[in-house]
């Protein structure tokens, strides 16, 4: 069972559309892995993988706004960001 202090949140805004981004780029060891929403209000596509620096739309699991993924990684820094539009966000949850 997770345990909601074993959780942590964090909002993840992509500032430049085609330039990926990091919740952390420390080595963060996970137990129960990464849950990524797409905010509803966003205007493109979120892009999310593990291509260093280099995700994008031809490599990464798209989510559009509302859309929700849970990702089983054991590392946070293993997680790539990006858009289709300037400034649109994810909120994770992860632990």
């Amino acid at each position: 069972m997770i345990e909601s202090n074993d959780l942590t949140s964090a909002a993840v805004v992509v500032a430049t559309a085609g330039t990926a981004v990091q919740i952390t780029s420390t080595h963060t060891e996970l137990r129960h892995g990464v849950y990524v929403k797409a905010l509803i209000g966003n205007t493109g596509m979120l892009y999310v993988g593990n291509v260093s620096g280099d995700v994008t739309s031809a490599n990464g699991i798209e989510l559009d706004g509302g859309e929700g993924l849970w990702i089983p990684t054991r590392d946070l820094a293993d997680l790539w960001f990006d858009v289709g539009t300037n400034g649109d966000a994810a909120r994770v949850l992860y632990g």
